[in-house]
């Protein structure tokens, strides 16, 4: 399904021998730019200490951006992690970043930059997260 979305130019909806399905469809998904993202979730997403189902999404549709547009890819902040780290950077206020501060001197006994430094952006994003602090500003936007 996914090479009938991607590859139009390739013509593969010609290829389809069910005249139902390529009239119902060839039309009507032929006005939308799409961006797939086909993967598999078998043994993804485990209970107990594994990636959550969530993370696995963002990670696939990283991947997927990746793949089909290298050069917006960088541009795009899809994973929690990455909109947290944005969140602190670029949105957090003054009180919400004494609060971040206090969380990363009690879990790590260190400031939230030098753990960013130490550990790197995706590190930090994830413990942000789990801090919750940016959970409010970032509702809707994760």
């Amino acid at each position: 399904m996914v090479d009938l979305l991607v590859w139009r130019d390739l013509k593969v909806w010609e290829a389809l021998r069910d005249n139902e399905l390529r009239s119902e469809y060839s039309g009507a998904l032929s006005k939308a730019k799409w961006f797939p993202v086909a993967f598999s979730l078998l043994g993804m997403g485990q209970a107990g200490g594994g990636d959550s189902l969530m993370g696995v999404f963002e990670e696939q549709i990283r991947e997927s951006l990746k793949a089909f547009d290298p050069e917006l890819e960088p541009q795009i902040k899809i994973t929690s992690a990455e909109l947290a780290d944005h969140w602190y950077a670029s949105e957090a206020t003054e009180d919400e970043k004494a609060a971040v501060n206090s969380f990363f001197s009690r879990e790590h006994k260190c400031v939230p930059e030098e753990f960013r430094k130490n550990s790197g952006q995706k590190k930090f994003g994830q413990e942000l997260v789990r801090s919750k602090l940016p959970e409010g500003r970032l509702r809707g936007k994760i």
